[in-house]
């Protein structure tokens, strides 16, 4: 918070894009707006990423797993 007025960054990423994406008309600045906007989405990009190939070295979908006991205890299955 205290960095804002050094770096103009916002606090609130939502109040900051309405008058970066207007500034430009009125001639200010919003050389900013595409770190606001492209940065979340290079990010969620590289999460994705980074969960696949995770995922591909331990083998699988943990979903498709059976499940198992405390180690030593067989698992019990239910059946009504």
């Amino acid at each position: 918070m205290i960095f804002g007025p050094l770096t103009g960054a916002a606090v609130n990423p939502a109040r900051a894009f309405g008058p970066a994406l207007v500034a430009p008309s009125f001639g200010g600045v919003g050389k900013f707006l595409l770190v606001y906007v492209a940065a979340p989405v290079l990010a969620a990009l590289a999460a994705c990423g980074v969960s696949v190939a995770l995922r591909s070295l331990h083998g699988g979908d943990p979903r498709d797993a059976e499940p198992t006991a405390f180690a030593g205890e067989p698992a019990r299955t239910s059946k009504r």
